[in-house]
């Protein structure tokens, strides 16, 4: 299996940004995916959107800018599946996942998945069969930059 297994928190080769997911992958994160996401939140009534940012050169993850009660909510989508979550910052050195309501999370369309602070900040290095998916690079740069927890691999910095 090469999706991302969340029950099982098998990580999918690609992920990081640094490999190419197998070609039979059918769970990639695609443009229509994405615009079918942004057409979602500029069309409903309880959410504003403030900005969508593509992925730089040093991360592997877009940046969705939202707005509700006057604040901003800041959301990281990983580049090669379909997985988010909420932070604090975008700076991604010192990402501090955030909760996102159940709200937002209605406006996320199938296949994406939200994945919890709880499940982000979990280590890595638990079980073996986390990692058993990933390729021999993006295992060198999980050591590199000593990554240790689902969410400083799922959503990096890496260069």
């Amino acid at each position: 299996m090469n999706e991302f297994d969340i029950k099982n928190m098998i990580l999918p080769k690609g992920i990081t940004g640094f490999a190419k997911p197998s070609k039979d992958e059918k769970s990639l994160l695609t443009k229509e995916i994405l615009s079918q996401l942004i057409k979602n939140i500029k069309h409903n009534s309880f959410i504003e959107f403030i900005r969508f940012q593509e992925i730089e050169a040093s991360t592997n993850y877009y940046k969705l800018t939202l707005s509700q009660y006057n604040k901003e909510i800041k959301i990281l989508i990983n580049g090669i599946f379909p997985l988010y979550c909420g932070v604090k910052n975008y700076n991604w050195q010192e990402l501090e996942f955030i909760h996102l309501s159940d709200k937002i999370i209605s406006l996320f369309p199938e296949p994406f998945n939200y994945l919890k602070p709880c499940i982000l900040e979990k280590n890595i290095f638990q079980k073996e069969e986390y990692l058993a998916n990933l390729d021999k690079y993006e295992l060198k740069q999980i050591k590199y930059w000593k990554s240790k927890t689902f969410g400083e691999v799922i959503f990096n910095g890496y260069d």
